[in-house]
């Protein structure tokens, strides 16, 4: 029988096929004995389920080891980890669905400070599930299982907290639209932007038990044309998670996450200067502007966890990854979807500007650098050729081939040596936005011609 896979320090599989309830119940158990009786454990999921029963079977088999679980059914993983560090907890565990990958689910191990647990130690917790030496209890020791009455409640007051909210209360939006990709988010989002006095429209923030994994081609472009339909300010999307943000701009344009994320850091910058984590492929668009505003520039692995410990050690002031995650040590070590987007609100309402604007400036701004050469080109399908269709055939001959992928949400990134190739969802479904970026402007070219070869192999 296949069993699950361990990949940097995360469980996947697919349920009932190589993930199974009596699996999930002896990690529960491998992670119970690796903590040690007593230990404080938080529970979340998100909608689907096939997480909610492998949680299930992990929650018995932690209590069997004397694990306590708070559990907070469904919830996004950025509120997990909050819980866990505001009430003291030794640990988390998050059930949730893998993107792009229909079936799959992921579990993930979060150590007391919020952060997801480094490889080695999921490593740990995998051997004693093999040895299948559990350190099971008697019967009065049996872990307890509790809620945390208004855990939500409590993080929407933190979160509301930490930015400043009569600025975002007074500014007039107009509508923004909302997209939750049918995950716990939708449970405490549309919450947060009402009481911050936005005129919302809501789109998959619902429960649903089917196995669709969003953002996917359909959904981005939906609510692009709802942006544009309505005339709204502004469209935001959270990942699954509530760790990842997408936004739209007020001409429906999809920004790529990594673009935000930039702004965000330049804005963040103007305020505090100091040291900046940010994942290997990120854009290396904005560096010049970046030092010029007094920051200094880390590039590391994006392995989970491994951004919010360097951030620690290193006493970094903000950090961010090429698909969509940013991080403020402030609030915490790792990524919360729902504060990046009341950051982006704060700082539109601060500049009373629209965020086409301030993405426009951002790309006027930046210092022309011979050291960064960057080409973006459209790849049109033909007819009756889906975009789903051409970014599930991309990923499976990259598989294939054994070549890297990364899914940046609204896209797939295939790195390099010297750089990186991103083929995106373009607000045209008949389109591929596809950009380029190397360090040795003399090979631009080439990889160009590699993205187009790539394109056309997929649709053949």
């Amino acid at each position: 029988m296949d069993e699950f896979k361990l990949y940097s320090g995360r469980i996947i599989g697919h349920v009932n096929k190589n993930l199974f309830p009596e699996m999930a119940a002896e990690i529960g158990a491998a992670f119970g004995t690796y903590l040690g009786k007593r230990s404080v454990v938080v529970i979340s999921r998100d909608f689907r389920v096939d997480c909610h029963m492998i949680k299930r079977s992990t929650t018995g088999g932690l209590m069997g080891t004397g694990i306590d679980i708070i559990d907070l059914s469904s919830a996004p993983t950025s509120t997990l980890q909050f819980v866990v560090r505001k009430f003291g907890a030794n640990a988390g565990i998050a059930f949730t669905s893998s993107h792009y990958v229909n079936g799959e689910i992921c579990i993930k191990f979060i150590d007391e400070s919020g952060n997801e647990m480094e490889g080695k130690i999921a490593e740990e917790i995998i051997k004693i599930y093999k040895s299948k030496k559990f350190n099971r209890v008697p019967m009065h020791e049996i872990g307890k299982i509790e809620a945390i009455e208004n855990s939500t409640g409590i993080y929407q007051t933190a979160v509301e907290g930490f930015v400043k909210r009569k600025i975002i209360e007074d500014y007039d939006f107009g509508n923004i639209v909302l997209d939750c990709s049918l995950g716990p988010t939708s449970i405490l989002v549309p919450n947060i932007l009402s009481e911050l006095k936005a005129d919302i429209t809501t789109m998959n923030a619902y429960q649903v038990s089917s196995l669709d994994v969003l953002p996917d081609t359909t959904s981005l472009h939906r609510i692009s044309k709802t942006v544009e339909a309505i005339n709204a300010e502004l469209g935001i999307i959270l990942d699954v998670e509530g760790v990842k943000t997408v936004a739209i701009d007020n001409t429906g344009r999809i920004i790529p996450p990594e673009d935000l994320t930039a702004l965000l850091i330049r804005e963040f910058l103007k305020r505090r200067k100091g040291k900046i984590v940010l994942s290997k492929y990120f854009t290396e668009r904005f560096d010049s502007e970046f030092k010029e505003l007094g920051a200094k520039i880390i590039r590391l692995e994006d392995a989970p966890g491994n951004i919010g410990r360097v951030m620690t050690n290193y006493r970094a002031v903000i950090g961010a990854t090429d698909n969509g995650k940013l991080f403020n040590p402030i609030w915490g070590p790792e990524s919360d979807g729902t504060l990046t987007a009341l950051t982006l609100l704060e700082i539109l309402a601060q500049r009373e500007e629209n965020l086409n604007d301030l993405m426009v400036e951002l790309e006027n701004k930046k210092a022309k650098s011979t050291e960064v050469a960057t080409s973006t080109f459209i790849f049109n399908l033909p007819p009756r050729f889906k975009q789903e269709i051409f970014f599930k055939k991309l990923e499976a001959l990259n598989k294939n081939k054994n070549i890297t992928v990364r899914d940046t949400l609204i896209g797939l990134k295939i790195p390099f040596s010297t750089g990186w190739v991103h083929f995106m969802v373009s607000s045209r479904p008949s389109e591929i936005l596809i950009t380029c970026e190397t360090n040795k402007s003399e090979v631009l070219a080439k990889i160009a011609d590699y993205a187009t070869e790539v394109s056309r192999d997929v649709i053949n």
